[in-house]
């Protein structure tokens, strides 16, 4: 009998350490998680998978007071540089687009930006270095890979991707296909 509780002893102790290792790999969630905690957005977003950071490809002037909805006017046209997540882009109203420089060499994922469950959603684009979101529905986020040849339409964004050879890069296109009067 006492041979068999030893046994019984070792094997449970045996299970203790490899749990504890195994959660010793993984990073402790962050206070914020850089996918789900992210603000409601009606542009979809690029988020890099290896700093954490997230950027809203804005093309139409935000609403006064709703979250992640947008004007009913736009008061601006405007040529601008963006930075959505650190990356260099150009935007311009009437016609509404933005074009997004992504680096072809991509970073794996750093765990610790992103909670569990947004680890185990963006598992499938680990070494994809970036993806771009949807979080409108912040019940149901989508994730989108980027590279070349994709199409997507969400909302009122036809989003596509090509490769600019020169450059070494891929070239995320947004255009917007709502009409919003210009109030001047």
């Amino acid at each position: 009998m006492k041979t068999w509780l030893i046994k019984l002893c070792v094997v449970l102790l045996v299970i203790g350490i490899v749990a504890l290792t195994i959660c010793q790999n993984e990073p402790p969630e962050p206070e914020r998680c850089s996918l789900c905690d992210y603000i409601k957005c009606h542009a979809p977003c690029i988020v890099s998978l290896n700093t954490g950071k997230t950027g809203e490809l804005a093309l139409y002037q935000p609403h006064d007071t709703l979250v992640g909805e947008i004007s009913e006017t736009s008061c601006n046209s405007i040529f601008s540089f963006v930075y959505p997540a650190g990356l260099t882009g150009r935007m311009t109203t009437y016609p509404w687009r933005m074009e997004v420089d992504i680096p072809m060499d991509r970073h794996n994922m750093d765990k610790s930006y992103f909670c569990n469950a947004c680890r185990e959603l963006l598992k499938p684009y680990r070494n994809d270095g970036y993806v771009l979101m949807d979080n409108h529905d912040k019940s149901d986020i989508k994730l989108y890979p980027i590279e070349e040849g994709v199409e997507y339409e969400i909302r009122c964004y036809q989003i596509s991707v090509t490769k600019d050879s020169e450059k070494k890069h891929l070239n995320l296109l947004e255009v917007g296909t709502l009409v919003i009067p210009y109030t001047g």
